[in-house]
């Protein structure tokens, strides 16, 4: 987490799924594929916006540095 109450904690990928946002504002969905992590918008009517640029409906493949803005803070992707 680069920015808000949570600034600076990683949240571990552990499980097939992990939702980050906020409930009623805007929730994005990390998921385990077969090309490695992809993000999907679940909720929010602002899209989220991965490096910049508004999430595609679709979602997206991450990549190792790619910055997610969800509901005013910004998360960075890493692999380990």
């Amino acid at each position: 987490m680069l920015d808000g109450p949570a600034a600076g904690r990683t949240l571990p990928l552990t499980k097939p799924s992990t939702t980050i946002g906020k409930p009623g504002t805007a929730v994005a969905v990390v998921e385990r594929c077969s090309a490695g992590y992809r993000l999907t918008q679940a909720a929010g009517e602002a899209p989220a916006r991965l490096n910049g640029q508004p999430l595609p409906a679709s979602g997206a493949v991450l990549h190792d540095g790619d910055i997610i803005a969800l509901a005013g803070i910004h998360v960075q992707f890493r692999t380990a």
